[in-house]
């Protein structure tokens, strides 16, 4: 993810006091180190604020990144976070640098490298000439042209986030007092972006299923209206599948409740891999299952219940029986948009009905609404 006009914060942040200051020895030099200090402490405060007024991650990373290049005056930057499942480092933010540069997303940390000796160390890097940095070889990094740099890694709460990467293609001195405040920001971008991530999961769990990682019937909800909306105002159709597992309490009573919870995972599985980008896959609740298809329409919509079907059941075959469980058949109602219902409400009404038409009928079949 590249930037060009990240978000402005709101508001202004809290402003410093101008300071004037007077040594009877040395008044020029005491004054220009204080002032330079004390500009860098305003800087930082202004980044500070900047960085907190977001809590959306894509919002965040590049206000982090914008700041901290005009913080230490680089012109080019990244930041790359850290993947602790597979020990690999992920570009998320750069600015300034080729495409040839960035084309490379993902990297893994090696033991004993720089990016490991980064992140565990926990110790700001800094070169201000590569060439003169035997050390220093990556050779991406030389062919881009980057002669100095400063790597700062990100930790919060002990833990790795990311490493900020600040560039620039010029050897060059950097300022002390501002590397000393590096520490600082770090710790608060780091924190920023722990938040950020706290956030995007809280959200996420608020219109998802815990076991299935489906939407969930409230989402289902939400978008079925969103959905009929869509529908009028665009003269559109759909339809709306729902499933269910032929008597999955038998599933729950002979191997337990792990191994039922087991299956309903094996099916949200196989309903997300037999489902369109476009489609809304939900977890009804239970072992219900409720698929929006937009611009499918009441002929369609049998042929393409039919299949789910058949692509959850060859799944679940394959993958339960050898564990030696026998898998459970599935049930479905099918409806569509304008043909069956009015709204949100009396489409699910209905579809429910149907499936329930198709259990009592014997189960393992699926019951479409005529038109």
């Amino acid at each position: 993810m590249s930037f060009q006009n990240p978000p402005k914060a709101r508001g202004k942040p809290p402003r410093l006091p101008d300071l004037r200051v007077w040594h009877p020895k040395q008044p020029c030099r005491y004054h220009g180190l204080l002032e330079r200090e004390l500009q860098a402490l305003r800087d930082l405060l202004e980044v500070a604020h900047n960085t907190v007024v977001s809590q959306n991650i894509e919002e965040v990373l590049p206000v982090i990144l914008r700041d901290a290049m005009r913080l230490l005056r680089t012109p080019a930057g990244s930041i790359a976070l850290y993947n602790s499942c597979d020990q690999k480092m992920e570009l998320e933010v750069h600015a300034g640098l080729s495409d040839a540069f960035v084309a490379k997303k993902r990297w893994k940390v090696k033991p004993g490298g720089l990016t490991h000796r980064i992140l565990v160390e926990n110790e700001i890097l800094v070169i201000e000439d590569t060439a003169q940095a035997v050390f220093f070889t990556n050779p991406l990094a030389h062919a881009e042209g980057i002669r100095s740099l400063i790597a700062v890694p990100l930790r919060s709460q002990r833990r790795l986030v990311g490493i900020l990467y600040l560039d620039d293609f010029v050897p060059r001195t950097f300022s002390e007092e501002l590397v000393r405040l590096l520490p600082i920001y770090a710790s608060l971008a780091a924190m920023c972006i722990d938040n950020a991530r706290l956030f995007a999961d809280a959200q996420r769990l608020a219109c998802r299923d815990g076991l299935t990682e489906l939407y969930n019937r409230r989402q289902l909800e939400t978008a079925l209206v969103r959905e009929v909306d869509r529908a009028k105002r665009h003269g559109n159709h759909f339809t709306i599948v729902m499933l269910d597992l032929d008597d999955f309490k038998r599933i729950n009573d002979r191997y337990g409740h792990c191994t039922g919870d087991q299956v309903l995972r094996e099916v949200a599985q196989a309903f997300r891999q037999a489902t369109r980008d476009s489609d809304i896959p939900c977890r009804y609740g239970g072992d219900e299952f409720v698929a929006i298809l937009p611009g499918v329409r009441p002929a369609e919509g049998s042929e393409l219940a039919s299949r789910l079907c058949r692509q959850i059941g060859d799944h679940l075959t394959e993958v339960l029986r050898k564990d030696g469980i026998e898998p459970p058949t599935l049930s479905a109602g099918i409806v569509s948009f304008p043909e069956h219902g009015r709204d949100a409400g009396e489409l699910l009404e209905r579809v429910d009905t149907l499936l329930f038409e198709a259990k009592r009928s014997g189960k393992n079949r699926i019951v479409a609404q005529k038109v």
